[in-house]
């Protein structure tokens, strides 16, 4: 791949003053972590979901509850049956925490579709700079998503380097130009 030109420091500074306008005025979305089956990462699940996927996967009717906290003294054959059950059950299920590495694209439940947490690569943040759906792109006043705004940050996140190509810097600028557009 050839060098691409890199962006100017203050452009990158007004990507940054452009985007924090935006999310000043819609609050981004706080999606939570992405989890997945240990056995199938390729499926991402919002928490609630893996349980219900694990517990499809093991021939279960419904997820395995959490145990009560009980004392060591109080404690029977059958708590911690159930402590090792639900100990196994839960091994089946990966993620769930912040911070948990990149992804190509933005995430979201297979299940329910909800929001889920991401940090994109470098090739997702090109991809997305490059083709940001048009129907995120709608005023800040006129029904600007939060998940939008979220989507915004991670892609400034992602270009907030010295050396990030000013194409793409440019287009960051340009997505939070035209969601300002009808309110400033």
């Amino acid at each position: 791949m050839a060098s691409e030109p890199a962006a100017a420091l203050d452009r990158i500074d007004l990507m940054h003053a452009r985007v924090a306008e935006v999310l000043r005025l819609v609050r981004r979305s706080d999606p939570e972590p992405a989890c997945w089956m240990e056995d199938d990462a390729s499926e991402s699940f919002c928490g609630d979901c893996a349980q219900v996927e694990r517990a499809k996967r093991m021939g279960l009717c419904r997820p395995v509850p959490e145990p009560p906290l009980k004392f060591t003294w109080d404690r029977d054959e059958k708590d911690e049956a159930h402590r090792d059950a639900y100990e196994r059950f839960q091994e089946g299920i990966g993620g769930g925490y912040y911070g948990q590495g990149e992804s190509d694209h933005t995430e979201h439940c297979a299940r329910c579709g909800v929001l889920l947490a991401y940090s994109l690569t470098d090739y997702g943040a090109r991809d997305e700079a490059e083709e940001w759906p048009q129907c995120r792109i709608r005023a800040v006043g006129d029904g600007w998503h939060p998940d939008a705004s979220y989507g915004l940050d991670r892609l400034a996140m992602s270009f907030s380097y010295p050396s990030a190509p000013a194409w793409a810097i440019e287009a960051v600028i340009g997505i939070a130009t035209e969601a300002l557009s009808t309110t400033l």
